[in-house]
């Protein structure tokens, strides 16, 4: 079981943190004026942050973005933390540094080139969840050691979901909704993070409501099926 909650960050220059909260996840703008130092964050997730990572490593003369998101990674019932970095000083070529925290929000481990998809396995390690990543181009399994997670994401194995994308895919063509009237069903890959890692996100669209665009999120592990939908705004 987990609990999600994911937004994006945009901190500001102006000695104060601003939060935003209108959509799930995204990244931010940073502005590109001469850098001040900024006031000591009062909001607990950027104070955690800046107290744990940024100030001890002298990042205090700016502001970071980050995305985060909470999960109960070891089955505790007490949810830990992941910030993932959105800014080019944390940022390379093959993903960003990640930082989880756990229940008592103290730094556990630090991990580099990493990129969402993030995704919640329902196979654990050393009783700790694992964990799927964006890294170095491809999908990589992070499994607990006892005391870490890895610490360089791009050096793990590989996963593949090929398999269970395409009974997602399947479920999705065979469903009634699809049936009637469906077309131009594609995958979506802005998944939040924390997505279980048999959750897979399709888009389509009916003949019969053109002017709409269906989200399907199918989990291909129980064959569980959610839809909704949202009109096409036109450019």
């Amino acid at each position: 079981m987990f609990t999600q909650k994911v937004t994006a960050i945009t901190v500001g220059y102006v000695g104060m943190f601003l939060l935003l909260t209108p959509l799930l996840f995204g990244c931010q703008s940073v502005s590109e004026s001469a850098p001040i130092t900024v006031d000591e964050p009062t909001d607990p997730i950027q104070t955690v942050l800046f107290e744990q990572v940024l100030s001890p490593a002298g990042l205090t003369k700016r502001s970071y973005g980050f995305l985060y998101a909470y999960a109960d990674l070891n089955g505790d019932t007490e949810d830990e933390l992941l910030i993932l970095m959105q800014d080019p000083y944390f940022c390379g070529s093959g993903g960003c540094s990640a930082f989880l925290f756990d229940s008592s929000q103290q730094l556990m481990s630090s991990m580099s080139v990493v990129k969402r998809p993030i995704l919640l396995s329902h196979t654990d390690t050393n009783g700790w969840k694992n964990i799927a990543v964006w890294s170095d181009g491809t999908l990589r399994l992070l499994k607990f050691d006892g005391q870490n997670y890895p610490a360089n994401a791009s050096t793990q194995p590989r996963f593949n979901r090929n398999k269970a994308r395409s009974v997602a895919h399947d479920i999705v063509v065979n469903s009634d909704l699809y049936q009637d009237g469906g077309y131009e069903l594609i995958e979506s890959d802005d998944l939040a993070m924390f997505t279980l890692i048999d959750q897979f996100q399709f888009q389509f669209k009916r003949e019969s409501a053109a002017q709409h665009l269906f989200i399907a999120t199918v989990n291909a592990l129980n064959g569980d099926i959610f839809f909704s939908q949202q009109p096409i705004i036109e450019d």
